[in-house]
């Protein structure tokens, strides 16, 4: 009966074969898993890029409505006339106590400071605001603009656009991405959403569009409010 059961040197051999067998085996399922992990991940982040920068535009859209409405409030308190694009940016002191988050930096609304603050965008890498230096003062710059035929004046009393005289609202750029500056003209829209901009019109909706539809300057209907 002893003798049955004691395993021989050949018995060894197949059993450490075995083993090494199955470490083998193992191995392998782990390096196929690993090649199949990282096909899906390849295949998947294209498409998470993608929609992060789609969240990242919506989150943009939402600050041009809200400034769309603050202008509509500023319209109704203010006799029917649009907040203005004069040549010291202050159009968003105008704004701010209608929509004091937008127009807050580090813990104040812009009417407490003596320079101005505009809102973030959430695509500008990085943001305006976060480039500026209080101590050397200037211009705050901002990721966002006002369509440089609403008021600018190198005067000090800017023309005032009545929202009653522009002829087509819905059709006149209002507010866009911008590239640093406050105002926006030709030269200074950013192409910051999907090689195009997000724009807030006259009439307070809000849509993107491509660059190429703002070529036309100064005297297409996207950017001057009296023309036909």
């Amino acid at each position: 009966m002893a003798s049955a059961s004691r395993k021989t040197p050949t018995d060894k051999g197949k059993s450490s074969q075995c083993k090494c067998s199955s470490s083998r085996f193992t191995l392998i399922e782990l390096l196929v898993v690993i090649a199949i992990i990282a096909i899906l991940a390849s295949l998947l982040l294209p498409s998470l890029n993608k929609a992060r920068e789609r969240g990242i535009a919506i989150s943009c859209m939402t600050n041009l409505k809200q400034m769309g409405l603050a202008s509509s409030s500023y319209i109704g308190d203010y006799d029917g006339y649009f907040p203005p694009c004069n040549k010291n940016g202050f159009w968003c002191k105008l704004m701010a106590p209608y929509a004091p988050p937008l127009f807050t930096w580090k813990g104040k609304l812009c009417t407490e400071y003596t320079w101005n603050v505009y809102p973030t965008c959430p695509g500008a890498r990085p943001p305006a605001s976060e480039s500026w230096d209080p101590v050397k003062g200037g211009l705050l710059p901002s990721d966002y603009g006002m369509n440089y035929f609403f008021g600018y004046s190198k005067g000090t009393c800017p023309e005032m656009i009545k929202a009653s005289n522009v002829k087509q609202p819905t059709k006149t750029a209002y507010i866009c991405d911008s590239n640093n500056l406050y105002y926006i003209y030709k030269d200074t829209i950013a192409r910051r959403h999907n090689n195009g901009t997000n724009t807030s019109f006259a009439d307070g909706h809000c849509n993107w569009y491509p660059l190429l539809i703002f070529n036309n300057y100064p005297d297409d209907i996207i950017w001057n409010p009296h023309t036909d």
